[in-house]
């Protein structure tokens, strides 16, 4: 067992309960610690537990804690209930046992109730029953439902303030023990508001209860006192409609990592509850402890793994939390790192990752400076976001100046800013408008950048009426509506037999009456962050397509739908694809998921997740451009997929070069082993093809077989 201060707290907590409270090794079985109600109800010390290494199967019966252990019924998220009679005492116990997390090892907490003879306990050992109701019911939302902690602290909270008689409970916890990293949960009755208490105001509650805290574990605040030290906190709080609280210091080994606020308690019950108020602490501070071996920031999906920024998320969250009421100033500025595609695809991921590391390591210590004043955030894909709060717009203009001459230094690389400013927020549409306006400024910077740089291929040759098609979200969505996006498709050949396999769709857009090359519009639109507007198209154009093949009776090929790893990436990105899939009743080994950009390191345990979801639910997996910026051997043993496809660059050089040649079919060999099928792509001469049949490659698609077709087309050359 762990020897932490904090897990000697912990056992502390448990020796609070009146029922019997026993933590076991679920292997050997043997009880590892027991409260002081299981030793004086076993008339046995833990110390005797612990020397003579006693089961828990020799206190209740061996059948049925067998059919407890055998049968797999003990789970995180969920107390496995069952009754034991001990015919010796004429005791009846209500047994729960769950699995819990402590130091990377799974232990089983079981408590056990006696049903029979409550009264005895009561009197014996002084704990009444409304707090023993609640540490019970907190038990079950606390210590049973770590895995789902967001939900479960908000009940907790619930059930805390109704012990209390309380208006409000208010939780600020800081899981990563990092600054700018806490998180606000908060219940309150149904005849209030959410407060506008937020984290901007962190550091000063963190003094104020910081204060109390220091000479006890809680105390009852007058919200009226704080009028000469805090006079904006006092008026926040007034509005809410609070007058007193209780503060309590959540801590692990004596660092802070968390404030519980009790707001408005009834006096008597805080008298009567006084000993349960640690307990709370001690149960909650218990969850953020284990939680912290989970990751628990990344989990709640706020914090980017890569630059441990806040993310788009959060981005969001804190912008609703503004206090209209207030009519708050806001300023948002965006900064976009310019052509981070083309550094990618010049020189290699890396590169383009250290371009991203460097902003985000600039905008942490401009967030440093500006401390209390700027939260900086990390958007993907080479964007970034800072919202000013509270500050004078000269102030912000200073800010944006910084920005922009810090970006344009020697770097090796630069980005663009864009910028708006709202000096008072009366509403969530005014925080919308000046987003806008930031996008709107940013893309103007960007094409004057674009414009300025004659070596970057990306803006130069386009005039500003096609720049103005892809603006924004809207713009994008009116193209799609209006027809001016459509598919090709490329078959994918059998190296063998030279029979079509299967296909892979490629956007096309048309803009008047010219076709555009995929290099002038996708670039735009990966600027935005808007690619999965046309990753949905197409899934919903392929979907379409074979829907239409299965009504009329004609040949049917699976088709392969490019997605980019940021649109895979997204929350709804699984419930979406099945909503598209519902509506056409495609059955789903006709549709194959391609994921499209490069593999990157820090991306693989949310893309391994994801295609594991994915091959769960029937799809057939690809893995595109793999031997050049992908050639992480990693991805091919952990990533779920059942197609590797081979740079083109790779085919081109293997002829010329007999190195090229022999890591290709050393990639070949790899995935054969691992039953993967492997597709040439780009495959343009009859010497290549060959050559990459005698290395065993399954697949080909290229020029050399066909190009991409319009779907009338390709019906026609399958239905030959």
């Amino acid at each position: 067992m762990p020897k932490s201060n904090f897990y000697f707290e912990f056992f502390k907590y448990l020796d609070g309960f009146k029922d019997l409270a026993f933590i076991i090794d679920p292997d050997s079985r043997e009880i590892l610690f027991l409260n002081k109600s299981a030793c004086n109800e076993l008339h046995i010390s833990l110390d005797d537990i612990l020397d003579k290494h006693i089961l828990i199967s020799d206190v209740f019966a061996k059948d049925k804690h067998a059919k407890v252990f055998n049968k797999n019924n003990l789970h995180t998220h969920s107390f496995y209930n069952w009754v034991f009679w001990d015919k010796n005492s004429n005791t009846t116990y209500n047994v729960n046992d769950i699995l819990i997390y402590i130091d990377s090892k799974y232990f089983i907490l079981e408590i056990a109730s006696i049903e029979t003879k409550p009264d005895t306990l009561l009197e014996k050992y002084g704990i009444a029953n409304d707090e023993e109701e609640v540490l019970n019911e907190l038990s079950k939302y606390l210590i049973a439902q770590q895995n789902n902690f967001e939900n479960n602290i908000t009940k907790s909270l619930a059930v805390i303030a109704k012990a209390f008689r309380a208006t409000r409970c208010v939780a600020f916890i800081n899981v990563s023990l990092e600054k700018n990293s806490i998180l606000k949960y908060e219940w309150c009755d149904e005849n209030q508001k959410p407060s506008y208490l937020d984290s901007f105001f962190t550091d000063k509650l963190i003094r104020i209860y910081g204060d109390f805290a220091s000479t006890k574990n809680h105390n009852i605040i007058n919200v009226s006192e704080l009028e000469a030290i805090f006079p904006e906190i006092k008026s926040r709080l007034e509005r809410i409609g609070t007058k007193s609280i209780i503060t309590s210091v959540l801590k692990i080994n004596n660092q802070t990592v968390g404030i519980l606020n009790i707001h408005n308690p009834d006096v008597n019950k805080v008298k009567q509850f006084a000993k349960l108020i640690d307990f709370i602490c001690i149960s909650v501070s218990s969850v953020i402890y284990n939680l912290k071996h989970f990751d628990f920031i990344e989990k709640q999906g706020i914090i980017d793994p890569f630059t441990q920024l806040f993310n788009q998320k959060a981005f969001s969250r804190d912008l609703k939390e503004i206090d209209f009421n207030a009519h708050q100033s806001c300023g948002i500025a965006f900064v976009d790192i310019n052509d981070l595609s083309g550094i990618n695809q010049e020189f290699d991921h890396d590169i383009g990752n250290k371009a991203i590391k460097t902003v985000a390591l600039l905008l942490r210590n401009v967030q440093e400076e500006y401390k209390g004043l700027i939260n900086v955030y990390c958007l993907g894909n080479g964007s970034f976001a800072a919202i000013v709060h509270n500050d004078l717009k000269s102030n912000f203009d200073l800010l944006v100046l910084k920005l922009n001459s810090m970006f344009k230094s020697t770097l090796g690389f630069s980005a663009t800013i864009g910028s708006s400013y709202c000096a008072q927020c009366s509403s969530y549409q005014d925080v919308c408008d000046t987003i806008k306006l930031a996008q709107y400024e940013l893309n103007i910077a960007k094409k004057k950048y674009y414009r300025e740089n004659t070596n970057i291929i990306r803006y130069i040759k386009e005039d500003d009426a096609f720049l103005n098609t892809f603006c924004d979200l809207k713009s994008l969505q009116s193209l799609v509506d209006n027809n001016c996006f459509y598919l090709e498709i490329q078959p994918i050949i059998s190296a063998k037999t030279q029979e079509i396999v299967y296909g892979e769709a490629l956007i096309r857009f048309k803009y008047e009456d010219k076709v555009v090359p995929p290099s002038s519009f996708i670039p735009l639109i990966e600027d935005l962050n808007l690619s999965y507007v046309i990753d949905y198209f197409s899934f919903r154009e392929v979907c379409r397509t074979i829907r239409n093949w299965i009504d009329s009776g004609k040949k049917i090929i699976p088709i392969a739908s490019n997605f980019s790893r940021y649109t895979m990436e997204r929350p709804d990105f699984i419930k979406k694809i099945l909503d598209i899939i519902d509506s056409y009743q495609v059955p789903r080994k006709y549709l194959y998921i391609e994921v499209t950009e490069s593999v990157q390191a820090h991306r693989y345990d949310s893309l391994i997740k994801t295609t594991l979801q994915l091959s769960k639910l029937g799809f057939k997996i690809s893995l595109d451009d793999f031997g050049i910026t992908n050639s992480n051997i990693f991805s091919l043993s952990e990533f779920s997929i059942n197609t590797l496809k081979l740079d083109k660059r790779m085919i081109d050089l293997m002829i010329p070069n007999s190195k090229m040649k022999a890591i290709i079919k050393l990639f070949i060999s790899i995935a054969r082993d691992q039953n993967i099928h492997t597709v040439a792509e780009g495959v343009e001469t009859k010497e290549q093809y060959e050559l990459l049949l005698s290395l065993g490659c399954d697949l080909i698609q290229g020029y050399y077989f066909s190009k991409p077709l319009p779907i009338s087309k390709l019906e026609e050359l399958i239905n030959k």
